[in-house]
């Protein structure tokens, strides 16, 4: 299976850069917070999208973390915790004719959406659909 996206990767990725500043306040608080930069799988939804805020969704052995921006106070994050036995509603698309993937659940009542082709720019589509692979594996686990 292709590489997993983790905490380090995102970081590495957006070092050096000067856009993307809320990205970064998300993983910087996700580090803080005690993520396992090496072994948690991480998706960053909304990256590289100008007009979109941010999301940093983290999938841990036993709770996922949902990061994000209060867009009208761009310096508060919030984030949601929810046990990972906790999730519902989970199903996945897999379109044969491109290799697309999709996964909605839903994560404290609130409807979670994962789709590489509107979550990031069509440079990175592929590998966040290889991404959400491992998300898929994770969640059949629950």
């Amino acid at each position: 299976m292709d590489q997993v996206y983790n905490l380090n990767y995102y970081l590495n990725m957006l070092n050096g850069m000067y856009r993307y500043t809320l990205s970064k306040l998300l993983l910087n608080e996700a580090q803080q917070f005690g993520v396992d930069v090496e072994k948690d799988i991480c998706y960053l939804k909304n990256l590289f999208l100008e007009n979109e805020a941010p999301m940093l969704f983290v999938f841990t052995a036993e709770k996922v973390l949902a990061f994000s921006v209060d867009n009208e106070k761009e310096s508060n994050i919030t984030v949601k915790i929810c046990n990972k036995i906790d999730l519902k509603n989970i199903s996945y698309i897999h379109a044969y004719y491109d290799s697309e993937y999709q996964v909605k659940f839903f994560m404290n009542d609130e409807e979670i959406v994962l789709i590489p082709e509107k979550d990031t720019n069509t440079h990175h589509a592929s590998s966040f659909n290889d991404n959400l692979k491992h998300i898929i594996e994770y969640l059949k686990t629950v």
